[in-house]
């Protein structure tokens, strides 16, 4: 019984220590964190020197002081002091955690600070002001997990005396108390339970260290990955306090400084985006060294940060990117490309701030980035454009000079992101510096026409004027970029021309004619130089008739916006006379401005009275008079004709692929041919004036009418007079034609003819004059026969006879002439009545290879007909060849007869 009992009270005795231990172990662990309000940085007297170590610090809200000290394990001390200044002058709260503890209202007491709440710093009984890292003066307040750099100027006014709180972080110092262990009875407890070890728990929220890292730690660090992790902890709750550590160190060593920000950025992106948005409200200039560094560090990361810390505020990162551009535009470049990757659309927004602020720095970091990707950096500027274009444009000039051929790609890439805002930016550009922007648009234009087509399509709408220049300084000027934009664009519209005057043709041949009386008004045709034609043949008297018409067939094609209908008719002369005419027409600016008519698109449409329908021709922009619009058009021949224009510019119908000129060598007054291959690109059949231009002058045009996707050779000839180098254009196609003075023809030269006259036996003769006969110049011939002066000596009379008078006759001798060197027929369609003949709609082979030009054929030699003595010597020889052979007959015979 005894036993029993000592049995019964034992186990008793251990239940009743064992439920204690439980009780008290659900007290730890069923509390939540309250996480608190951690400060630092640097307390100064009211003369500006930092205060020593040992000073007291309070932190008080309500007149309770809630500040407490937690070491790097975690334990806790109500006394908070300053502590030796570090490296970056910080003298509280570095070397353990100045923390305010929070409160928990789940429990019925206050142990620290409310969010909200009003915090009053207290320095060795002192009241202190508090001040931000850049010396604003500021009111803190109580913010559960902040961690702010709160610098404090320490007043000469006392503070009232600390109002005592038991509560005031007492969960955390309970706990700081070790949970007795309890020794059980033997033999009933087989295993002691091991103490606790303190948590944190409601109320107070202290107990665990909140990492600091110190401009110190980043210099002296041997690993900058782990530096850069801790102060990606650090930045997670407090970017400014990170931000601020930074550029200290950075002013020291921004290298390494760099390095570690870097490396915050691989630890952590979107903490290190936020040190990156604090920099862009740092001082500029020592942000920019930091950033520039860790862009150099390791550029890809950076461009991440840069792409989500420039979505909160595009303007402050333009600002940082264009300063840091000053200082390493080849790595922040090279960032840009990395963050443009993730977020174009922003980027575009920071590289438009950016360039309002440093268009020469961002233009050297546009090349570095382009170097890497043209695309994404093209996109970037296409986007840029629609914020700022004059700026963006000053970026690609400077740009384009540091690297033409690597931002012509950049161009390329932009238009094809987006060809408006491009085709404003090229136009824009070219207004700053049209040498620059031309030769950049040449090489854009030679790479990929079209891609830069349709933005030079915006660029004319936007500003005619400078992009006409543009494109004649640029393309005009360069046989492969005319060639390539020529495919793209027709020719018509942009390549530089002359118009023609009145008078004798550059090239010697035929005459340019006034066909508008100067004295008349003529509708569109505003002075006597506005429609000239070179004609074919001599003609007195001629012009042109110009009547406003209403046609009983209107112009209705779709888009199209009609301006007025002409009828011209020749008079005292026809179509088929007309060599070349040129035309300028004067259209009012208003009507073009209130339709809002692209300049290119306008054209001079003839109407075709066979097929009943309206077939176009494109007019070029060739200058402004007054209120009014110039634009010139070469025509073949007269008909009625309507003016219309368009919202949009026209796409290419024809195009010319290849171009001889043979012989590109002649002498003046013979010919050469200009053959090319023009194609109908479109799958409908259409008409075409083609052009010969000579030194930028219309010298003659066709009208050719192709079927669909069909290729056709179509030849010019040119027998200029005037020696010299002529410059030829047919469409988007250039050659050289050199002319040779003719050789000068010499003077005839009389050859005597001596002829001898008999004296009579009573008197002395007299020689009789024989008056001169000059044997006449043949017609043309092949080649020229030499004919040789003929001597008359008549029969010797046997009587005395007297010494003859020569009489001098004068023989001309003929002068060479020319051969006139054959080229094949090309067959010119007229604007008749009579329908014009369309090239038969037949398959077009795989490949059509240049028509050469029949090389002319040698001229046949031209031998004189053997006549007079000549026969008898032919006679002669005929009867020796017989003699002989007869001989020889006669001899075999009379041998064999013998033998």
């Amino acid at each position: 019984m005894r036993i029993n009992a000592l049995v019964v009270t034992a186990l008793s005795v251990a239940m009743v220590v064992i439920i204690g231990f439980l009780f008290n172990q659900h007290r730890v662990v069923y509390a939540e964190p309250k996480t608190p309000h951690v400060i630092y940085g640097i307390i100064k007297d009211a003369s500006g020197n930092t205060l020593g170590s040992g000073i007291n610090v309070e932190t008080r809200i309500s007149n309770i002081n809630y500040a407490q000290s937690v070491n790097t394990v975690g334990g806790s001390s109500r006394i908070t002091q300053t502590h030796a200044a570090t490296g970056s002058g910080y003298n509280y709260g570095t070397s353990a955690n100045f923390q305010i503890c929070a409160d928990d209202p789940s429990t019925g007491i206050r142990e620290g600070g409310q969010p909200g709440q009003s915090m009053i710093f207290v320095v060795n009984g002192k009241i202190a002001t508090p001040f931000d890292s850049v010396g604003n003066s500021i009111s803190p307040s109580f913010t559960r997990g902040s961690i702010q750099r709160i610098d404090l100027i320490v007043s000469t006014t006392d503070a009232a005396a600390v109002t005592s709180s038991s509560d005031a972080c007492s969960t955390f110092q309970q706990l700081l108390e070790p949970t007795a262990t309890p020794t059980p009875a033997a033999p009933i407890i087989m295993m002691p339970i091991p103490t606790a070890t303190p948590v944190p728990v409601s109320g107070g929220g202290g107990g665990f260290f909140i990492t600091i890292v110190t401009s110190a730690d980043i210099l002296t660090g041997e690993d900058d990955a782990t530096v850069g992790q801790n102060l990606a902890t650090v930045a997670a709750t407090d970017a400014s306090g990170a931000a601020t550590t930074l550029i200290d160190a950075s002013i020291n060593d921004s290298t390494k400084a760099g390095s570690v920000l870097a490396a915050v950025f691989v630890a952590d992106i979107n903490a290190g985006s936020s040190i990156l948005k604090e920099l862009a409200l740092a001082d500029i200039s020592k942000a920019a060294t930091l950033f520039s560094a860790a862009a150099s560090a390791n550029a890809e990361v950076v461009g991440n940060a840069i792409a989500i810390a420039s979505q909160d505020n595009a303007q402050n990162m333009g600002k940082l990117i264009a300063s840091a551009a000053s200082v390493d535009a080849s790595s922040i470049g090279k960032s840009l490309v990395a963050a443009a990757a993730v977020d174009s659309a922003v980027i575009g927004a920071v590289f438009a701030v950016a360039a309002s602020e440093d268009s020469v720095s961002l233009g050297k970091t546009l090349v570095a980035g382009a170097n890497v990707s043209s695309t994404d950096m093209g996109t970037v500027v296409a986007i840029a454009a629609t914020a700022d274009v004059d700026n963006v444009s000053l970026v690609i000039i400077e740009a384009a000079k540091e690297d033409n051929a690597v931002i012509s790609n950049v161009i390329i890439a932009a238009a094809k992101s987006d060809s408006s805002s491009t085709g404003k930016l090229i136009v824009g550009s070219a207004k700053q510096d049209i040498s620059v922007v031309s030769t950049l648009v040449t090489s854009a234009v030679t790479a990929d026409a079209s891609s830069i087509g349709p933005a030079l399509y915006v660029s004319a709408s936007d500003d005619i004027e400078v992009a006409m220049t543009l494109l004649e300084k640029g393309p005009a000027a360069d046989d492969a970029a005319l060639k390539s934009l020529g495919s793209v664009i027709p020719t018509q519209l942009w390549v530089p021309v002359q118009p023609p005057v009145a008078g004798t043709d550059q090239t010697g041949v035929g005459s340019w004619v006034q066909m508008v009386d100067s004295s008349s008004t003529v509708p569109y045709f505003s002075n006597s130089d506005s429609f000239l034609t070179k004609l074919d043949e001599s003609k007195t008297d001629t012009k042109i008739n110009v009547s406003v018409v209403n046609p009983d067939v209107p112009d209705l094609r779709t888009g199209r916006v009609i301006k007025d209908y002409l009828e011209i008719n020749p008079q005292n002369f026809t179509s088929e006379n007309v060599k070349s005419g040129y035309a300028t027409l004067s259209i009012d600016e208003s009507w073009l401005t209130t339709n809002n008519i692209h300049q290119w698109s306008l054209e001079f449409s003839r109407f075709d009275t066979n097929q009943q329908a309206w077939k176009p021709s494109l007019v070029k922009r060739i200058g402004k008079s007054g209120n009014n619009v110039l634009f010139g058009l070469p025509l073949p021949g007269f008909s009625t004709w309507s003016i219309s224009g368009s919202t949009e510019a026209p796409e290419i119908h024809f195009t010319v692929d290849s171009m001889t000129v043979y012989p590109a060598k002649i002498t003046a007054g013979e010919t050469a041919s200009i053959t090319v291959n023009l194609k109908n690109v479109k799958n409908q059949s259409g008409e075409y004036f083609l052009s010969l231009w000579v030194n930028d002058q219309v010298h003659e045009t066709k009208r050719v009418v192709i079927a669909p996707n069909y290729t056709v050779a179509i030849r010019f000839d040119i027998n200029p007079t005037n020696a010299g180098k002529y410059s030829l254009r047919v469409d988007s196609f250039k050659g050289e034609l050199t002319v040779d003075a003719a050789p000068v023809v010499p003077t005839p030269v009389a050859m005597p003819v001596i002829v001898t006259v008999a004296a009579t036996a009573t008197a002395t003769p007299t020689a009789t004059p024989v008056p001169p006969t000059a044997t006449p110049i043949p017609t043309a011939v092949p080649a020229p026969v030499y004919v040789p002066p003929v001597v008359i000596v008549p029969t010797v009379v046997p009587t005395a006879t007297p010494t003859p008078v020569p009489v001098v006759i004068p023989v001309t001798i003929p002068p060479v002439v020319a051969t006139t060197v054959p080229t094949p027929e090309v067959i010119e369609i007229k604007p008749t009545a009579v329908p014009a003949v369309v090239v038969p709609p037949v398959a077009p082979p795989t490949a059509v290879p240049p028509t050469a030009t029949p090389i002319p054929p040698t001229p046949t030699e031209v031998k004189e007909t053997p006549s007079g003595s000549n026969m008898f010597l032919i006679a002669g020889i005929v009867l020796v060849v017989l003699l002989v052979v007869a001989g020889i007959a006669i001899y075999k015979f009379v041998l064999a007869k013998n033998n």
